[in-house]
């Protein structure tokens, strides 16, 4: 969802006083407060096979930005999930994570 937004910003140009890196770490901080709302809210988690959200996409959106804040949102989905180290995750989501 988070990436449809930065496409429809830098599409239209609706955000013209912010530069690209801004609505960039906006919209990714977005993304994580919504993944562990989502995974504090849902029974199951954000994090599950299965789930409806792709967060290994999520991840990987996350490490391949650049600068301080990045680590700072990644540990925030390590450490304030509630579901990240249940069985139910997959391999692959939690080597990305």
């Amino acid at each position: 969802m988070c990436q449809c937004i930065v496409a429809h910003v830098h599409s239209t140009g609706c955000v013209q006083s912010a530069n690209d890196a801004e609505v960039n770490m906006f919209c990714l901080r977005c993304m994580v407060g919504t993944a562990i709302l989502y995974d504090h809210m849902h029974p199951q988690g954000v994090f599950r096979k299965g789930s409806d959200v792709n967060m290994k996409q999520c991840i990987g959106t996350l490490k391949a930005q650049e600068g301080e804040e990045k680590n700072a949102l990644l540990n925030v989905l390590r450490f304030t999930s509630a579901h990240l180290n249940d069985p139910e995750v997959s391999c692959g989501t939690l080597q990305a994570a």
